[in-house]
């Protein structure tokens, strides 16, 4: 299962103990490296890395 890394960022921000400072760095993370994890469209982000397109499963 995944989740997308702004939800990572909001658990982990609402935690206890270290997480906020784990979320802090997963915000840092998402801001440097923007374009590994925000894609471009809806339809970009229907491909998964593993599985292939969801459009072509669902075929």
């Amino acid at each position: 299962m995944y989740v997308a890394p702004s939800q990572t960022a909001v658990d982990c921000l609402t935690g206890n103990g270290r997480m906020p400072s784990e979320g802090e760095a997963v915000i840092e993370w998402m801001a440097n490296n923007e374009a590994k994890w925000r894609k471009a469209s809806l339809g970009d982000a229907l491909t998964l890395p593993d599985s292939g397109s969801l459009r072509e499963r669902k075929s």
